[in-house]
């Protein structure tokens, strides 16, 4: 990233400290993830993103490593909807039609993302 700049970019738009809260830690995981996955459509590539992104900040906040990555996890399972793979094909295996597949998978993929995040926030004062 050097050669690009991008490094220097990031680093103006992001500052991590230990003094930063644990929530907001978990909840930065979290969006980033969950942005990404909407924008590529991949929860492995958006998981794997989120994680370039947040890894090199994971020594200067106060926040388990694994805290961020169940974050991470959580965040890049939201929406699953017509840019991702998995989409079509559960709309194909179970018969179903666009509008039925968002009604079942798109919603059920978003409660799970959005109900595993207090979760989380709840593994991060346990570890």
């Amino acid at each position: 990233m050097g050669e690009t700049g991008l490094d220097s970019i990031l680093a103006d738009l992001f500052t991590a400290d230990a003094t930063a809260p644990v929530i907001l830690s978990i909840l930065l995981a979290w969006v980033i993830a969950a942005v990404l996955h909407l924008a590529i459509g991949s929860v492995s590539v958006a998981a794997i993103a989120a994680a370039g992104i947040i890894g090199p900040v994971l020594g200067s906040i106060s926040v388990p490593p694994i805290v961020i990555g169940l974050a991470i996890a959580s965040g890049a399972m939201f929406a699953l909807q017509v840019n991702s793979n998995f989409f079509w094909m559960f709309k194909s295996l179970l018969g179903l039609s666009t509008q039925g597949t968002f009604k079942t998978l798109t919603m059920v993929t978003s409660i799970a993302s959005v109900v595993s995040l207090p979760m989380v926030m709840a593994v991060a004062l346990i570890a």
